[in-house]
């Protein structure tokens, strides 16, 4: 069975298959009535094909398709995440992580495991913090993909400390809302 082609409203890049954020800019992805035979056609009828397609949609940089709500929810997470972060904020990190998650990942070669309240703690010990020290630490997430109470994230850290990241948060939706149950990370 072909898969429909997505198309980025913003900078018209395409995909088939899973994920419904554009890994290039992080926009909302459209979904065409084109299917993966698209890849088939040379250039100049892609370019073509996806100018039109946007146009009959109402989509451009200036309008994206709006996140639903769960998807904002899960991306506010992960602002709040980068927020703490930054700042070595222990609350504001705290609200993020659910009481039993785990953090697990590479720096380098090797290989770290704590729990979420580790982490927090590890975050809020940081001098000077990121702030004070002027990196320009900022998370980038490339795909959000919420199935009911879950949700996988996929971001890019950057500056984290003069270190980057590609990072991964499953989250759940309990009562209080999303916190992230793991988060798995390795330095690029």
């Amino acid at each position: 069975m072909d898969s429909k082609i997505k198309i980025c409203p913003k900078c018209q890049a395409w995909t088939v298959g899973e994920g419904g954020l554009c890994t290039t800019c992080g926009t909302r992805l459209a979904e065409t009535e084109y299917t993966d035979l698209y890849w088939k056609l040379d250039k100049s009828e892609r370019k073509h094909i996806l100018h039109d397609v946007a146009v009959k949609m109402g989509l451009s940089e200036d309008k994206p398709l709006p996140l639903d709500d769960d998807e904002a929810a899960v991306c506010a997470v992960v602002e709040a995440y980068r927020k703490g972060s930054f700042t070595a904020d222990a609350e504001v990190l705290g609200k993020v992580f659910a009481p039993t998650s785990m953090v697990s990942g590479f720096v380098g070669e090797k290989f770290v495991q704590m729990t979420g309240a580790e982490f927090v703690v590890f975050e809020a010990k940081a001098d000077p913090t990121m702030e004070a020290a002027g990196c320009k630490f900022r998370c980038e997430v490339e795909s959000v993909r919420v199935d009911g109470p879950i949700a996988h994230v996929r971001f890019r850290e950057y500056d984290a400390a003069g270190t980057d990241y590609v990072t991964y948060f499953q989250l759940a939706k309990g009562p209080e809302g999303w916190a992230v149950v793991s988060k798995v990370f390795v330095t690029v």
